[in-house]
């Protein structure tokens, strides 16, 4: 593999390994896998982004010997998928939500000019993306919805989104109260609905960055205009 690797890294300027490593559900990564990473970089790899144990491992920067600077994303976790649909966030141990914990990887491959050192592309922009599997399995068991909904969620995109609902609320209710009314049941229904979706992903922020370190985080890109 590392020879493989020595002769691509020969014919492109810059290399992505992805590899699928590791064991199932461990949240750190081997250190035979470990060794294994260093030395994939040391042969002339730039990233490596591992998969496979379907829950996040950490990520690493690593500084070669020829003084790159590279990175490794030991487990992705799972981008989409139905495992974990009955977690209850308040109620299941937080390793039972893990598989639904994931991230999204951006970095750039940046042409740089030495002057008389030569030119050289390089590992640039490195950062990652927060990223829940929102899962609608427990609300189509009890008959609330009818459709499967599986999907990614940006979290720094939803949480903000999900703070600014929180507070439209809370003005309204604020509002009603100085007239002597409350909320509608739909609204209050709405409420607790959005009051303990913030919490999730709050929480299960946490959990994730505290498992990858938060020295890459982000901000997610800005949606498309609705045409």
């Amino acid at each position: 593999m590392l020879e493989a690797i020595k002769a691509a890294r020969a014919e492109c300027d810059l290399l992505v390994v992805s590899i699928h490593w590791g064991i199932e559900y461990a949240p750190a990564p081997r250190p035979e896998d470990v060794d294994l990473a260093h030395k994939m970089l040391e042969a002339g790899a730039s990233a490596i982004i591992g998969h496979h144990p379907h829950v996040l491992q950490p990520v690493e920067t690593y500084r070669t010997a020829d003084q790159r600077n590279t990175v490794i994303v030991y487990s992705l976790g799972n981008f989409l998928s139905n495992q974990s649909r009955f977690y209850v966030e308040g109620l299941m141990p937080d390793k039972t939500g893990e598989p639904r914990d994931s991230l999204i990887v951006r970095f750039s491959a940046i042409k740089k000019d030495y002057g008389p050192g030569g030119i050289q592309v390089e590992l640039g922009d490195f950062g990652i993306l927060p990223v829940w599997t929102d899962n609608n399995n427990l609300a189509r068991q009890s008959g609330r919805v009818k459709d499967p909904l599986i999907r990614p969620v940006l979290m720094d995109r939803e949480i903000p989104a999900l703070q600014s609902r929180l507070a439209d609320l809370d003005k309204q209710a604020k509002t009603l109260a100085a007239n002597n009314q409350q909320l509608t049941a739909e609204q209050k229904r709405e409420y607790i609905e959005v009051e303990k979706q913030l919490g999730l992903l709050q929480h299960r922020r946490e959990v994730l960055l505290d498992r990858t370190g938060d020295d890459y985080v982000i901000q997610p890109p800005p949606l498309a205009p609705k045409q």
